[in-house]
């Protein structure tokens, strides 16, 4: 049988680990004769319906930061310009346009 890559034997390891807090959480295991298909049936959706929720929460965290560094980056374009003449530059969240300040003031942002 071929060896199987460190990303399987982790999954692998992850599994059995489950398998132990489940078995000591809820005093069982799949091996259980206890419920109906329609009840597994049931946990599953319910573990699935979780598993979107998860997914869901990382995927907005995951465009808040993104929308956090497209931000940064229209910050630093806008500002790079007046810099390089040793301008300071304020910059307004509603449209971003950068506004040319005398020199010696420092970056700021309009509420």
């Amino acid at each position: 049988m071929e060896q199987a890559d460190s990303i399987v034997r982790a999954v692998c390891e992850k599994f059995l680990q489950r398998s132990a807090i489940g078995r000591a959480k809820y005093s069982t295991d799949l091996d259980r004769q206890d419920l109906a298909p329609l009840d597994w049936i049931q946990h599953a959706q319910e573990e699935h319906m979780d598993a979107i929720l998860y997914l869901e929460k990382l995927k907005r965290v995951l465009q808040e930061k993104d929308d956090c560094i497209a931000a940064a980056h229209i910050l630093d374009t806008a500002a790079r310009p007046a810099a390089s003449q040793g301008k300071d530059v304020i910059i307004s969240p509603n449209n971003l346009k950068p506004i040319q300040v005398a020199q010696g003031q420092n970056l700021r942002f309009d509420n």
